[in-house]
């Protein structure tokens, strides 16, 4: 029985050693490929991190698989395609706020740049000269949010805004306001309470009324 040739050993059945091996045996070379898991695919074997989803384990962008590849291999005659969402990334905190990564770099520094104003503003110290701040970083970075229909991320800026500038009216009407849309009654109803007394009860600023309104029907 005559030996079978082997060109070239490939270790690895993740995603380079597939193509490794693969444009080896498309240029007529005899190529072995080896993987100790049960599949090959290395970070891109699927995943199912929630039921009836599945995705890449770790990958999340083929934004560096070249052209060339595609090409040769014609992964399209396999059902390869590309998608490019407007969102490339968003990454939630624990304090229920969020940062959004956009397709659109503009957008994305727009979105960066409000957040940093706001942190660097809440570790500066006051001046002497002028011991207050016309209006909070975080508090127009709650308005902002709260303007683009994200009023949860909005009450959670406000509620920061708070720890530093405690009983500002605009503060806390934006904080009611958001905790309202954003269907927190109980919150609401605390930011709208503290409003109505620092407004005093001959109060007659326009959001008044609202206020009272919806104070009365919750």
């Amino acid at each position: 029985m005559a030996k079978k040739r082997i060109d070239a050993v490939v270790v690895g059945g993740g995603h380079n050693g597939l193509i490794a091996a693969a444009l080896l045996q498309k240029s007529g070379k005899q190529v072995v490929l080896l993987e100790r898991a049960e599949d090959v695919g290395g970070i891109l074997r699927p995943t199912s991190p929630a039921p009836g989803f599945t995705a890449p384990g770790l990958v999340h962008t083929v934004g560096r698989l070249r052209a060339s590849v595609v090409k040769d291999l014609k992964l399209e005659r396999y059902g390869y395609r590309t998608v490019t969402p407007d969102v490339r990334m968003h990454a939630p905190m624990p304090d229920g706020t969020s940062v959004t990564f956009w397709g659109d770099a503009a957008r994305t520094a727009e979105e960066l740049r409000a957040r940093s104003a706001a942190d660097a503003e809440d570790r500066s110290e006051k001046s002497a000269v002028t011991p207050g701040r016309l209006v909070p970083a975080r508090e127009l970075l709650g308005d902002m949010l709260l303007e683009t229909g994200r009023p949860a991320e909005a009450l959670a800026e406000y509620e920061r805004s708070q720890l530093h500038d405690p009983n500002r009216y605009r503060g806390l009407y934006g904080a009611g306001q958001a905790a309202a849309q954003s269907g927190s009654r109980e919150k609401a109803r605390y930011y709208y309470v503290r409003l109505i007394a620092l407004a005093g009860p001959e109060g007659t600023r326009s959001e008044l009324p609202a206020v009272r309104e919806y104070l009365a029907r919750n």
